[in-house]
């Protein structure tokens, strides 16, 4: 995640466009490759190869549809306007799901060491942070970038 608006008063991060991009063209991509495919093949139209097609349709929109949903991404929101940790992400219907978490509730913010895994297999540092709400941990950013866990610390005061 990265920051995209920091004053005085609020600080805004958002979900990169990387992060959005790649998972979301892996829910659109791999079904509208396998339905490109079945499509080309099934030359005749069979009653079977009708109902794999319109099977594989469903799949695809289904992949296009949670695609979208990624490239929406996440947002967290700190405010000292209102004294608030706002959380946003995307829920099912492709509305978002706000989550109002006031200062006063969180006891303190938890950067805890956690690896992340790439792609291949390697990793690289990462850093979890969560806010401890009095007995409940909420996740907030699970991030390779220290600073941007230590800002949101820094920001909330805890």
């Amino acid at each position: 995640m990265k920051i995209k608006e920091e004053d005085s008063q609020h600080l805004v991060i958002v979900s990169t466009f990387g992060e959005r991009f790649v998972v979301g063209v892996f829910y659109i991509g791999i079904p509208s490759s396998v339905l490109a495919a079945l499509v080309s093949v099934g030359n005749i139209p069979t009653k079977e190869t009708i109902s794999l097609i319109f099977l594989v349709i469903v799949v695809t929109l289904i992949g296009i549809y949670f695609g979208v949903r990624r490239f929406l991404g996440k947002r967290i929101v700190l405010e000292k306007t209102t004294n608030s940790v706002i959380l946003e992400a995307p829920s099912l219907l492709l509305v978002r799901q706000k989550r109002i978490i006031p200062f006063a509730e969180v006891n303190s913010v938890e950067i805890t060491y956690k690896p992340m895994v790439t792609g291949d297999g390697s990793s690289r540092p990462g850093y979890q942070v969560s806010l401890d709400t009095g007995g409940q941990m909420v996740k907030i950013d699970h991030t390779t970038n220290e600073d941007l866990a230590y800002k949101i610390k820094m920001f909330i005061g805890k």
